[in-house]
């Protein structure tokens, strides 16, 4: 597996990109960040995009992207999201008045979009993948996804508060060894971060002691770009801060 981090912050700045990872040239996780950081010859390559919520820093380049594939793609691009985000994204942005609905004014042609919409812990087939997605806890319906092939799995946790069932999941598979999770708000900003569902470093740890295992690697994604260096700051206090990872747009992760 060969994922490229196009933008991992929590918001947007001149040094940072909202979230989006490219996995394996052909599979887009959430829309953050794609044009600025694919050429045409690699937008050409996408089939696939899993979109884990509506909020916009996980869509922002939907529209666009869209627009762009419309005149370039060579194949069908299948997108898939849960029946809720769907929703959202019709009735707000592909509706004609923000932004043209390309879905269906284009559904005849030869190359088409395709919206697959997926539920709570419905096994996806996507390209060499098995790709789970888990309800996490945020204040907009939000899936966090485990995605795996014949040797070994990830996950990531998306956008998420406290929860359970996605760290059990993580727990059960014996072949992950590695977790993208979101940590946005340094821990004296707790009440922030329960407000808007979000981890703390601390509340990241807490989570991270319900698997009870010793052998995952962590990546850190989704800071606030204004708080990252105190969300450094209270990572590195950790007593697991030697299997954590900060991750950076234009990082390669190498997963085998």
């Amino acid at each position: 597996m060969e994922l490229k981090i196009l933008g991992c912050s929590g918001g947007k700045s001149i040094k940072s990109e909202p979230t989006c990872f490219l996995l394996d040239q052909n599979i887009l996780i959430d829309a953050g960040a794609v044009l600025n950081n694919l050429s045409n010859e690699s937008i050409i390559k996408l089939e696939h995009l899993i979109i884990t919520h509506s909020h916009f820093d996980h869509i922002a380049d939907l529209p666009f992207l869209l627009d762009k594939l419309l005149w370039i793609m060579e194949s069908d691009f299948n997108i898939y999201s849960s029946e809720e985000t769907y929703e959202v994204i019709f009735s707000s942005i592909l509706n004609n008045k923000v932004w043209p609905n390309l879905i269906d004014i284009y559904k005849e042609r030869d190359k088409k979009f395709i919206w697959n919409r997926y539920t709570n812990l419905q096994e996806l087939k996507i390209s060499d993948y098995i790709i789970t997605p888990i309800r996490v806890n945020h204040v907009v319906p939000t899936d966090g996804l485990i995605i795996e092939n014949r040797h070994l799995s990830f996950a990531f946790t998306a956008d998420t508060f406290v929860t359970d069932r996605f760290w059990q999941y993580c727990k059960e598979k014996q072949n992950l060894k590695t977790i993208i999770a979101g940590v946005s708000f340094p821990n004296k900003m707790k009440d922030m971060a329960e407000l808007t569902k979000h981890l703390t470093p601390e509340l990241f740890y807490e989570e991270v002691k319900k698997m009870g295992r010793d052998n995952v690697l962590y990546y850190i994604s989704h800071l606030k770009p204004l708080f990252k260096k105190e969300v450094i700051s209270d990572l590195q206090k950790l007593p697991i801060s030697d299997q954590i990872t900060l991750l950076n747009d234009g990082d390669i992760l190498e997963l085998n």
